[in-house]
């Protein structure tokens, strides 16, 4: 397993209060999380993977886009000309997609081969896996 995030741990209450101020307070139930912090160190070893957006900030994007009426999201990273084209060439029409195909063909292809995102990456960018 591998994990993926900033590395900077968030409280639930934090996270709960960039989604809404208007929270029922209620006992914490058995395995309840304080918070969340993905631990990075694998990722950083074998993928030199580094965080590129700051989570609070695109969970403020992301929470406005869903009021907005707006969904269905794909992160602006899988918009970059290079990695459009690769995932076109591997995945043919993907950008003809909207983003809940883009995503669903995605992860058909990461059961295919648990490789492919991987591959994709190292033909995208010098510093394999530093992608968003």
């Amino acid at each position: 397993v591998i994990n993926i995030g900033t590395g900077r741990a968030h409280s639930v209450k934090e996270v709960a209060d960039l989604v809404s101020t208007n929270q029922q307070h209620v006992a914490p139930r058995k395995n309840d999380l304080l918070g969340t912090m993905a631990d990075t160190c694998r990722a950083k070893k074998l993928l030199h993977f580094e965080a590129a957006y700051d989570f609070v900030a695109t969970m403020r994007e992301l929470i406005a886009e869903a009021m907005g009426g707006q969904g269905d999201y794909l992160a602006s990273c899988w918009s970059e000309p290079e990695l459009v084209r690769e995932l076109d060439r591997r995945l043919p029409g993907w950008s003809s997609l909207p983003p809940l195909g883009r995503s669903g063909r995605i992860r058909d292809a990461l059961a295919a081969d648990p490789d492919f995102l991987s591959e994709v990456l190292a033909r995208t960018s010098p510093a394999a896996g530093r992608h968003r």
